[in-house]
């Protein structure tokens, strides 16, 4: 069997898609996997890169790529199947052709490839696989895709092998004066709640007195510009502002009292690392997070009131602490490489 396969954007090795074609190809060394990227990506013996197709963000030339010379492409390697994951396929191509979602942007890039053309694809679309519950409802409850036509195949989580590197001593007595922490990543969908956590960590702190602190984590953003008028802020000595560039810096998810995630979802995220180190999440109360988290994590409202007593809930209560935390690896157990390569593979077959 072969099967061609474009892998849009740039080199990720933890792409779930390339993932997924990487353990097919590694275990079935009779098939063939024909991978168009525009980027280099390391190959095996039984992957063929083809760097033809343009760059994403030139829309005139990947409509001619994918209007007049894909199914020339595909002919000369005599693909059985074809898989997108830029949510697009070619109208005139004959073989099964198949969509990949990873995450939602097709829900907010409004350019050539997530345009006009997504409903088109999704008609031409034998299947459509995506990673996670939340893509599979969009794709139901907006796009009006049938539910049998969508193949839910998850995705592997990285093993984090770097924790012994450091201890949750040394860690606490680095980053944060020897005190336990609340973890806030901050990337450019979180950045613009900085505000509003800064002011419910003000109400923990006045409610308990405590030496908590809370550590905003980032990359490489503008450290001045995430709290207007940082140096007014009452509790502003105890809020540590690290760069994920720090030495041992990205160890302190690992170690974390709690993780608070109020970022929009992206693969591979820290709030996944805390749940595969147990740390226990607040996350904002949606159905996106409600089903990436499940018992897992606890849900407040963007408030900061509500996000007060979510954290004083978790620093007063260590039953429920070790309950949130207990349910972190059952709900992480369908989060397997292995497994989503069989059920991507099994639905290309079937």
């Amino acid at each position: 069997m072969v099967i061609a396969a474009h892998v849009s954007g740039e080199y990720d090795p933890a792409n779930p898609l390339l993932t997924s074609l990487r353990i097919i190809a590694e275990r079935n060394p009779g098939d063939r996997v024909i991978l168009f990227s525009p980027e280099i990506i390391p190959a095996i013996e039984n992957i063929i890169v083809d760097g033809s197709v343009p760059d994403q963000r030139d829309s005139l030339r990947m409509r001619y790529w994918y209007r007049y010379k894909l199914t020339r492409l595909l002919k000369k390697y005599k693909a059985d199947s074809f898989i997108s994951d830029a949510g697009m396929l070619g109208m005139k191509v004959g073989i099964p052709q198949f969509l990949f979602f990873a995450d939602q942007s097709f829900e907010e890039r409004k350019g050539f490839v997530f345009g006009k053309n997504l409903p088109a694809s999704l008609a031409k679309a034998k299947a459509v696989f995506v990673t996670e519950d939340f893509i599979a409802r969009i794709l139901t409850e907006k796009h009006r895709v049938a539910a049998d036509k969508i193949k839910t195949v998850y995705h592997g989580l990285d093993e984090d092998e770097r924790e012994p590197v450091a201890t949750a001593e040394m860690i606490r007595a680095k980053f944060t004066d020897g005190n336990d922490y609340f973890l806030y990543p901050v990337n450019p969908t979180s950045a613009p709640n900085c505000v509003l956590l800064l002011k419910a960590f003000s109400q923990l702190k006045k409610r308990q007195k405590t030496s908590m602190k809370i550590v905003l984590l980032h990359s490489g953003m503008d450290e001045e510009g995430l709290v207007p008028d940082f140096k007014n802020y009452r509790y502003r000595d105890d809020v540590k502002i690290i760069s994920t560039e720090e030495k041992n810096a990205q160890l302190l998810t690992a170690h974390a009292y709690g993780l608070i995630w109020l970022s929009d979802y992206f693969p591979g995220n820290e709030a996944f690392r805390a749940m595969q180190h147990k740390v226990p999440l607040i996350a904002e109360d949606n159905e996106t997070n409600k089903s990436l988290f499940g018992n897992a994590a606890l849900f407040s409202a963007l408030s900061q009131n509500e996000l007060a007593d979510k954290m004083q809930l978790l620093y007063k209560d260590e039953l429920l602490k070790k309950s949130v935390s207990d349910h972190a690896p059952g709900w992480l157990l369908k989060y397997d490489a292995m497994k989503a390569a069989d059920a991507l593979l099994n639905g290309i077959s079937a």
